[in-house]
């Protein structure tokens, strides 16, 4: 099955159950990247959109990645490197049990493959912007470096190819485990700042153009979201347009496809392995 709106539904339903746990325990999520852009422009999803990305501030992300395990009603499944081994990435997922779908870096690992929602935690930069360009370097370097070692999850690109990489790698013994571990505490060293200027989630390591001003999240509004409501910051004009520029006007034509190239299918037996 690849209807693209069979596919959202199962999202959104995805998103309640997300909102329902938030709701009740007093955390804090909002619509992100294309998810956050589909409200804006069309109250709902973008219609060849073909995923649903949501993002908490770290603290609420940590209590909510403690917490859902045990919140979530029987069909949903939190994704992290603690509750599925195999995971690679430095986010969440919510994924929902007897679905599945075809992520082609994901091929080769044994982990749950159903549908999902993203959750991407956001944490603060440093206030200069020296410290900054560094910090953003050297976790893009980390990154790369990251996917590199194991199984080849996500392509590297750049001039760091795989070539220099897997030369690279052949004096530097790495333990795959442990360099999660600390990239993670990378991304989270300077949460403990009281002065910042600037936040950001995981994505601006690979797209330097995701990196936003705090005042754009000092507050947050409700909107419609298909039959729904959910938050957006209040600066969400000002990070849409760092983002994406005029976002307020589709691509045309032969662009509005679905992002991820996906198949999937909203209804299998057994587990999503």
């Amino acid at each position: 099955m690849n209807d693209i709106k069979s596919l959202q539904n199962v999202c959104l339903e995805i998103l309640k159950e997300v909102d329902r746990v938030c709701k009740k325990h007093n955390i804090l999520y909002w619509l992100d990247s294309g998810s956050m852009l589909g409200a804006v422009r069309h109250h709902g999803f973008i219609p060849w959109d073909d995923d649903l990305d949501i993002a908490m501030f770290r603290d609420d992300y940590n209590r909510f990645c403690e917490i859902a395990p045990q919140e979530l009603k029987s069909g949903y499944f939190l994704q992290t490197r603690k509750t599925d081994p195999e995971y690679p990435l430095f986010f969440a997922k919510v994924r929902k049990d007897n679905t599945f779908i075809d992520e082609k870096n994901f091929r080769k690992l044994h982990i749950n493959k159903g549908i999902f929602i993203d959750i991407f935690p956001v944490d603060k930069m440093p206030k200069k912007n020296s410290l900054i360009k560094r910090h953003r370097l050297y976790l893009w370097f980390l990154f790369r470096l990251y996917f590199q070692t194991g199984k080849n999850i996500v392509p590297v690109s750049s001039f760091l190819s795989k070539p220099i990489l897997k030369f690279l790698l052949k004096f530097i013994k790495i333990n795959k485990n442990k360099l999660y571990n600390y990239i993670d505490k990378v991304y989270t060293k300077y949460n403990t700042n009281k002065e910042y200027n600037y936040t950001a989630s995981w994505t601006m390591a690979q797209k330097f153009n995701w990196l936003y001003k705090k005042e754009w999240y000092e507050s947050f509004i409700e909107v419609p979201f298909e039959d729904m409501t959910a938050k957006i910051p209040v600066g969400y004009d000002e990070l849409l347009t760092n983002a994406y520029g005029d976002y307020m006007t589709p691509p045309p034509k032969e662009k509005q496809v679905p992002g991820h190239g996906l198949s999937f299918s909203t209804d299998v037996e057994g587990d999503s392995k």
